[in-house]
């Protein structure tokens, strides 16, 4: 297999009846990214081959994942974008393909994320002063959405989550993937061990 630089361009990749025929490491997959659309700093595209220890999405599936993520290359196969990576490192699922802003609440989460909806921040000081946009402190806490299945542990067992849809919980003020549908309202993706405390 011969590889270039920027964006990797695969050369000799077998194409079988129009599916792409690529040995895919066990617990990756390759996102076809012909309906790709961009939200935030995260990215979907709909699966297109996945690895045998794959459980937890299928072919087909729209998934949300970061662009920024250590196991994240990017392929570009008889003229069409994919994109290979691991598993652990996808965000969420969508319903449906072609996801947008406003289907992040529709958003299921992979193992151990947890989808929150962050509370707003504070206009006024405890003392009654407006605060401009940029004097607000950063939310830290935000009602669960949906949570993921879990994760497994290395006896390959998942472990499920401790929290649920409805929870109210504090999270650490820097974690996780930030989004906005297209109404304003924030919400974040994160693991569940950077959520601090359920209220």
């Amino acid at each position: 297999m011969v590889m270039d630089r920027e964006p990797r361009r695969v050369c000799d990749v077998a194409r079988a009846s129009g599916a792409l025929a690529l040995g895919v490491a066990r617990d990756a997959m390759i996102l076809r990214l012909t309906h790709a659309r961009y939200i935030l700093l995260s990215f979907t595209g709909d699966i297109a081959a996945v690895g045998p220890d794959v459980k937890g999405v299928s072919v087909g599936k729209t998934v949300l994942y970061s662009k920024f993520g250590i196991g994240c290359v990017d392929l570009v196969v008889g003229g069409e974008d994919y994109v290979l990576i691991k598993e652990q490192d996808l965000i969420g699922c969508f319903p449906s393909s072609g996801a947008r802003a406003s289907d992040i609440p529709k958003l299921e989460p992979c193992g151990d994320r947890v989808l929150l909806k962050v509370d707003a921040a504070a206009a006024t000081t405890k003392g009654g002063i407006l605060l401009t946009e940029g004097a607000k402190e950063k939310p830290v806490s935000g009602v669960v959405v949906a949570a993921g299945p879990g994760k497994a542990g290395e006896d390959g067992v998942i472990k499920p989550l401790t929290v649920k849809a409805g929870d109210k919980v504090i999270y650490f003020k820097y974690a996780g993937d930030q989004m906005t549908d297209e109404e304003g309202n924030a919400f974040v993706v994160l693991h569940e061990n950077d959520l601090l405390a359920r209220l």
